[in-house]
């Protein structure tokens, strides 16, 4: 298995960054101060951030001592085309049931950390690489594209004690009567329930496969 920055340093720039903006395409509001620029001038002012970005990506030096090794992989989802995820190597290999094993966001680790993420040799990573890269950088980029934006984001989260996430449990607080219907409530149950051992299946498959090619 390959690093995720060395497909970034292989792969074909200009169908990187089609594919990064047909699935990201600019946003209006990232248009406000730029009214007195062409259409063509847009085009190149943010092809030009992000290849200058990728350029930055490919010469980062990458972690060498890695508290764990993570690994890239696609799988078909219900809800899209396809989810690329994320996996611990150790704990892929420790657990008997894969079903537990735990998928991890990665838009806040250091970019030499991020960047040493392998990416899985199984065959629909394989023909989906272009979407693995194109979900890398748009993780990466979350918080902008200075170096170790989402990082740095997650450090400032992690010290401050003024943050308050409230969370609203039951919309009768607004006086809105909740409607009892048992059949809705019995389908949908059925329906979340299909959902779940449907996707834990998707997961499972592929990860069967990175396994098998772990313990080879």
């Amino acid at each position: 298995m390959k690093t995720i920055q060395k497909y970034l340093k292989k792969l074909d720039r200009k169908e990187l960054e089609e594919n990064y903006f047909k699935m990201h395409p600019i946003e209006l509001y990232e248009l406000e101060d730029k009214d007195d620029l062409t259409i063509g001038e847009v085009k190149a002012h943010y092809s030009k951030r992000l290849q200058d970005y990728i350029d930055r990506l490919c010469k980062v030096e990458l972690t060498k001592d890695l508290d764990h090794r993570s690994i890239l992989f696609v799988r078909e989802a219900y809800d899209a085309d396809n989810y690329v995820g994320l996996v611990n190597e150790d704990e892929l290999l420790e657990k008997e049931d894969l079903s537990e094993v735990t998928e991890y966001a990665y838009g806040f680790d250091k970019e030499s950390v991020a960047l040493a993420y392998l990416v899985a040799d199984t065959p629909l990573t394989r023909e989906n690489i272009m979407e693995v890269a194109v979900d890398f950088l748009w993780e990466m980029t979350w918080y902008g594209y200075e170096p170790d934006a989402g990082y740095q984001k997650a450090e400032e989260w992690e010290h401050r004690d003024d943050l308050i996430v409230s969370e609203l449990s039951d919309i009768e607080e607004f006086g809105i009567p909740k409607e009892e219907d048992p059949i809705y409530e019995d389908l949908l149950n059925q329906f979340s329930d299909a959902y779940r051992k449907y996707e834990s299946y998707l997961i499972t498959h592929e990860l069967k496969l990175i396994k098998e090619q772990l313990n080879k």
